[in-house]
């Protein structure tokens, strides 16, 4: 069966650059069978609030949405929007994430082993 996605004729053109989230378009196929698809892509919002380049062994301390990691990093401790502390009892201080790795989530604080992180403000 081949399919080929198709605008519904209740909307305009599907352009994934402009606020299509969460369209549904109608997906033309070679049974004649009425199918349907939600259009749903990420919007990536980090950064727009500006960020913070976390380099030492201090912990910093600020409101983020996330992390990525600028070199190899190890990480003593991330502290959790809700208090919720993440340390050596979890064992994130034993994993050197990769340069260009992204840690999703809403914190309040960040100390590092070692390495460099930007943290972006929520």
């Amino acid at each position: 069966m081949s399919l080929t996605p198709l605008v519904s004729s209740t909307t305009v053109p599907f352009n994934a650059n402009v606020a299509f989230n969460n369209s549904w378009i109608t997906v033309k196929n070679d049974q004649g069978i009425p199918l349907f698809a939600q259009v749903v892509y990420p919007v990536n919002t980090l950064g727009n609030n500006g960020l913070t380049i976390v380099t030492g062994t201090s912990v910093v301390s600020g409101n983020f949405s996330g992390f990525q990691t600028i070199t190899s990093t190890v990480i003593t401790s991330l502290t959790a929007s809700n208090g919720t502390v993440i340390n050596s009892g979890s064992g994130i201080n034993t994993v050197t994430f990769p340069a260009n790795f992204t840690i999703n989530g809403f914190y309040k604080a960040i100390q590092l082993s070692s390495g460099s992180v930007l943290a972006y403000n929520a």
